[in-house]
């Protein structure tokens, strides 16, 4: 029988479990499927992966990202935005107006209201040539928080095996990913590469315990797997020096 590295239970039915959630666009290689996730921890912890996808579903569906089923990507509940494919390409549509819209498509966009996911947008023009510019919020709910220490212990078993995995040295890390225990944060940094993509790289062993760096589109993610993370005190204080304090953040922010 196999262990789950995310509940430790031995005898549930094994599932496939993509490190990185599919939405967002896994590669092909980072895939778990030796029954390392079990299929009720699979399930239980998708809500995870969907706070990921939330946060990133503009720049997926820009990207032309495909969903499970080789469904076509989507942005969901952005409120007075819409996103769609027409002949054209694709194509978002923001509504600053109170009042519903109706794009020359024929594709309601509502107005804006209270949603926290409204979408603030700005219209400026030089002559005939306008631009619309846009600001979007990410990694603010500590399910964000969670989704990236769960890629990151995943990709623990991926790189290192199902054993260092269940290291009861990692519980603190599985206890946050699993009920939200814990004040766990995880060190963010804007890529100098602009393009979109998804990757994971091999944990990186200090004295501590494991760090993992995530990236996610544009943005990677180091995330502190020991117990009280005491690397990111290290981390945070190497990138106040060769960097000053722009260009990265803590999430999530307190």
């Amino acid at each position: 029988m196999t262990q789950c590295i995310w509940c430790k239970e031995s005898g549930n039915p094994a599932s496939e479990e993509h490190i990185i959630p599919e939405a967002l666009g896994c590669p092909p290689d980072l895939v778990l499927t030796n029954g390392e996730v079990c299929k009720p921890c699979n399930n239980g912890l998708a809500f995870l992966d969907r706070a990921l996808v939330d946060d990133f579903d503009i720049p997926a569906f820009q990207a032309g990202v495909r969903r499970k089923g080789d469904r076509p990507s989507r942005v969901d509940s952005r409120g007075n935005m819409e996103a769609y494919r027409a002949a054209g390409g694709p194509v978002i549509a923001i509504n600053m107006d109170p009042v519903p819209v109706t794009t020359p498509e024929g594709v309601r966009v509502s107005g804006v209201g209270k949603s926290t996911r409204n979408i603030r947008a700005t219209l400026t023009h030089d002559g005939n040539v306008a631009e619309v510019t846009f600001e979007v919020e990410f990694g603010s709910s500590p399910k964000f928080a969670r989704g990236i220490h769960k890629i990151a212990l995943n990709a623990t078993a991926y790189f290192l095996g199902r054993n260092v995995a269940l290291d009861p040295q990692l519980d603190p890390a599985r206890k946050f990913v699993r009920n939200g225990a814990g004040n766990r944060r995880i060190l963010t940094i804007v890529s100098r590469d602009p393009e979109y993509r998804n990757m994971v790289w091999a944990p990186y062993r200090h004295k501590d315990g494991l760090t993992v760096v995530v990236r996610l589109v544009m943005m990677e993610f180091v995330v502190d797997l020991s117990p009280t993370q005491t690397a990111l005190p290290l981390l945070t204080t190497e990138l106040e020096r060769t960097h000053g304090k722009s260009g990265w953040s803590l999430l999530p922010t307190v």
